[in-house]
């Protein structure tokens, strides 16, 4: 935007701007129907521009306290639709058009600023350079508030009717990024509540778990503290099935589990030190996977898999009233009409 004789002009680049993105700059001029003035989009050519600031040289910064990075075009419309407040937004010009309804349907404070840069600017100013060039958008986010209890986490936890599963991914002392960026997409894949991890375990924001989590991370509850209270918070006062994943003798195989309840907590270690004994302890049972002879171990992520199916499948049916007032489980009843005319 530049002053003429007091009048505002629009200098539009056609080659770098959208139409949609040059329609709504000339809104911004004066017309009528401005877009909403908490994500109207900043078209930034500049790499030394003030407002990129916060996005140099990325990978240097260290993102502590309750700030958090988000990398990529998916990751970033997820974190959209989540409840995280979001601050400043960097995209590339034709992503604008795709995050618009993320923004447009925000109850959740943010975002409070969208820059528009083109790849070559992104790339200056950040000093990261990857192949799907396509993808590469950043934003800044704040983290949730730290609960104070288990409770105010998982509300759910107060519902001890056994009608709504709960499953409860823990996580034990994991330390690279990548395995917990990929035990959170596996969690949210695979249906579960929550995630727990211990104080020792790498930081679930981290920009490289929720990057190696395609963003699902960010919508499912994570909570981090000392895992073994959390557990026995769990078992004694909720009633919850807990479980710990070792490779010892002395655990039970998973495929000779019979029926589990339907509210449940399964804890996974690293791959070197595994479960730590404080939270063995605090579990009911220790549970392994069959492997073939000769293969002592399987990848964390593979088996966090295998046990939240597995647990999954196992789960008790619910008990609920039929017609003439007697219980009956989901297993009983028919599933189709033609069930009943069969009986």
């Amino acid at each position: 935007l530049r002053c003429c004789n007091g009048a505002v002009a629009v200098q539009v680049e056609v080659s770098f701007v959208p139409t949609t993105v040059a329609r709504m700059l000339t809104q911004e001029a004066g017309h009528r129907n401005v877009e909403p003035s908490a994500w109207l989009p900043q078209l930034v050519y500049d790499p030394t521009d003030a407002r990129l600031d916060e996005f140099r040289e990325l990978r240097k910064q260290r993102f502590t306290g309750d700030t958090m990075l988000v990398e990529g075009k998916d990751c970033i419309r997820l974190l959209l639709e989540s409840d995280f407040p979001v601050g400043a937004v960097l995209l590339q010009p034709d992503m604008l058009e795709q995050m618009r309804p993320s923004m447009e349907l925000r109850s959740h404070p943010g975002p409070m600023s969208v820059l528009l840069a083109d790849i070559k600017v992104l790339e200056d100013v950040t000093g990261l350079c990857i192949s799907a060039k396509s993808e590469m958008a950043f934003a800044m986010a704040k983290r949730r508030p730290t609960p104070e209890t288990l409770l105010e986490a998982l509300p759910q936890l107060a519902d001890e009717t056994g009608t709504e599963s709960l499953r409860i991914l823990a996580l034990d002392g994991l330390t690279d990024a990548a395995n917990v960026g990929s035990l959170l997409r596996v969690a949210v894949g695979l249906r579960a509540t929550a995630v727990l991890c211990s104080a020792k375990c790498c930081d679930p924001f981290h920009p490289k778990a929720i990057r190696t989590a395609f963003g699902r991370g960010l919508q499912i509850p994570v909570i981090q503290g000392c895992l073994p209270t959390m557990i026995r918070e769990l078992r004694d006062r909720w009633n919850v099935y807990t479980a710990a994943a070792v490779i010892q003798s002395g655990s039970q195989f998973l495929d000779e589990l019979g029926a589990v309840p339907r509210r449940w907590a399964v804890v996974v270690g690293s791959e070197h030190f595994g479960v730590s004994q404080l939270v063995r302890d605090a579990c009911e049972v220790l549970l392994k996977v069959r492997m073939a002879p000769n293969v002592d171990s399987l990848n964390v992520v593979v088996s966090a898999g295998v046990l939240l199916h597995g647990l999954g499948q196992r789960e008790a049916p619910v008990a609920r009233a039929t017609h003439d007032g007697c219980s009956s489980t989901s297993a009983d009843l028919p599933q189709s009409n033609e069930g009943l005319a069969d009986r």
